[in-house]
């Protein structure tokens, strides 16, 4: 008996269960004030204030998730390997925005699930388009690179917004 709990056999797999639990909560409360991307030169972390700003300046790979979800988290190393394809090229950035902080924005594209990646070109009246899940994460510097080739047109400037 300890601390008034008889220990079964069954029992004394808990602490583990129970340690593993706190690591994961310990994670994803850092992360949640970090942001999965915060560290990332490649994934730009954006927030609600700032969304609209970015994706008007040009063609924007952007990541929806939630930083307590296990598939988020697990393919963030995917992400940024797949954002670094693009690092030299103008024409695309990658974006990343937390659903659990800023769920209004979220919202607003119709996120259900996570992780959602949706494709912001240029022509901000233009919706944005779906990333086909069906394809997988590994494939998605091809559906950017085909996306960009349908994409009609030069993305616009932080000069040439303001002087529209």
């Amino acid at each position: 008996q300890v601390f008034g709990v008889v220990w079964s056999m069954q029992c004394k797999r808990r602490p583990r269960s129970f340690l593993a639990l706190l690591v994961l909560f310990t994670r994803c409360w850092a992360i949640n004030e970090a942001g999965l991307y915060k560290e990332s030169a490649d994934v730009i972390e954006v927030e609600e204030d700032t969304f609209d700003h970015f994706i008007a300046k040009g063609n924007v790979v952007m990541k929806f998730y939630a930083h307590w979800c296990p598939h988020c988290v697990s393919i963030v190393n995917l992400v940024q390997q797949q954002a670094r394809n693009f690092k030299g090229d103008p024409a695309v950035k990658f974006a990343a925005l937390d659903c659990a902080v800023f769920g209004s924005v979220c919202e607003r594209f119709g996120i259900r699930s996570y992780p959602s990646i949706k494709f912001f070109t240029w022509n901000v009246t233009a919706p944005p388009l779906d990333f086909p899940r069906e394809r997988g994460y590994t494939d998605l510097a091809a559906w950017v690179t085909e996306e960009l080739a349908k994409s009609s047109g030069s993305p616009g400037s932080e000069e040439g917004l303001a002087d529209s």
